[in-house]
Parts: C-alpha cells; sequence; structure tokens
C-alpha cells in the first residue's frame, strides 16, 4: 500500500514534464498528518493558500461542499493543476442543516454535496464535476492526450469509485462516527481495500502515473479517494 501512495502522491507533488510546481514539505506533512490540529483542518488550510489566484474565465465557479469531505478533494487539485478559481466558503455548508433548506435542494435536490455552481447552471457528482474542470485545461493534459488515455483516465475514475471509494467508507466511516461501527461490514471493506490496493500495486509497479507520463484526472481521484485511508491506516 504504501508504495502505490508514493507512486501516485509523488507523481502529483512534482510532475516533471510540467513547470508547476506544489509545495511538496506542504503535502508530504498533509499525507502524514503531522504538525496540525487535525488532518481535515490542514487540507483545507491548503487548499486554501495554495489555489492559484489567476482571473480565467471560469472564475465564477463556487464549489458547496461538507469540510472535509474526500470527494471535494478532486476538484480543487484538479482546478489547481488547471489554473482555475473555485470559490469556497466553509460556513455555506452546514452538515445536518442546509442540505434541508429549500434554496439548496433548487441546486441539489437530495441534499447532497459537492455541488459546483456555474454560470450555466448547478452541476452535481464530485467525478463529473472534475471532469469538468479538468476539461477547461486540455493542454495540461489532465484528460490524457489521446481517445485512447481519455477512456483509461474514464476507466481509473470509475474503477476507483467502484473499488476504493466504496470499500474505504465501509472502513473509515464508522471510525469518524458516520456510520455505526458493524465489524462485519468493516472486515468486508478492508478485504475488498486490500485486493484493490493489490491491483493498484502491480499497476504501478512500472510506472509512476495511472496513465501515461504525467498526472492525469485518473491520479486526482485515487489519491483523494485514499486520503482518509492513509490517515487512518493505524486504527484500521
Amino acid at each position: 500500500m504504501l508504495r502505490v501512495i508514493s507512486a501516485i502522491v509523488l507523481g502529483i507533488l512534482y510532475d516533471r514534464n510540467s513547470p508547476q510546481k506544489i509545495d511538496e514539505t506542504s503535502f508530504l506533512l498533509f499525507l502524514a498528518g503531522f504538525g496540525h490540529k487535525t488532518e481535515i483542518e490542514f487540507f483545507f488550510q491548503y487548499t486554501q493558500t495554495s489555489k492559484p489566484n489567476l482571473k480565467t474565465k471560469m472564475s465564477s465557479l463556487k464549489l458547496i461542499t461538507n469540510a472535509g469531505d474526500y470527494r471535494s478533494f478532486k476538484a480543487f487539485i484538479a482546478a489547481k493543476y488547471a489554473g482555475v478559481n473555485i470559490d469556497y466558503d466553509e460556513n455555506e455548508f452546514v452538515a445536518g442543516t442546509t442540505e434541508n433548506t429549500p434554496e439548496f435542494k433548487k441546486i441539489s435536490p437530495l441534499g447532497k454535496v459537492p455541488v459546483l455552481v456555474t454560470p450555466q447552471g448547478p452541476l452535481l457528482e464530485s467525478n463529473a464535476i472534475a471532469r469538468f474542470i479538468a476539461r477547461h485545461a486540455p493542454a495540461k493534459g489532465l484528460m490524457g492526450g489521446s481517445f485512447f488515455e481519455q477512456a483509461q483516465i474514464d476507466s481509473w475514475v470509475d474503477w476507483t469509485a467502484n473499488e476504493i471509494e466504496v470499500p474505504a467508507c465501509m472502513v473509515v466511516y464508522p471510525i469518524f462516527g458516520f456510520l455505526p461501527a458493524n465489524p462485519k461490514s468493516m472486515n468486508k471493506g478492508k478485504k475488498d481495500l486490500v485486493e484493490a490496493l493489490k491491483v493498484l500495486e502491480n499497476h504501478l509497479r512500472s510506472r509512476s502515473f495511472m496513465v501515461g507520463n504525467t498526472v492525469t484526472l485518473a491520479d486526482i481521484v485515487l489519491t483523494s479517494a485514499l486520503v482518509y485511508v492513509v490517515f487512518e491506516r493505524t486504527r484500521l
């Protein structure tokens, strides 16, 4: 598992084919969970302080999300790479309250986050939001350099949703108190997660990135899904 995390995260931290660099020390501290009050607080400190201060045609975007939701990390990191501004107010969404208001139900009928508010209307589902952001900077290559690479990226994004996110939530959510502890379900989640990580381990033995030779949305989505697994690995 550590080899998997190292290969993916180091690829995202330091893309040798791009002049854009992310603060490697800060992000490694984020992954290790050292030197800050909580991992969630530090992640949002990181996303807010490191977002590019660029005025682009997408500067009117706003992400509404629950603080610390790993699904929103996909959009923040994709925006960092794409050079896109995303407005975010951590006080705008209050879990247990905001999702039940008529105003929020207008943009998210089921009351779920994240939601990306755009001039054309709201976008739902974290992977769709991340794809939308990535596609606005084709030169960055986040969606691949060919139709085949695009399909590979979509394949890994969908695979992550089914094979990583589902078992990871089964394991981590009870630790966070989001779900009641169910030893049978947690053990099933651990087993499925280990099998998925074996697939990643094998895939990354001969490469530094999930697809091609640079960071793509596949790396970003996968890393986001594994964030809390890394944080809580000693309790799993």
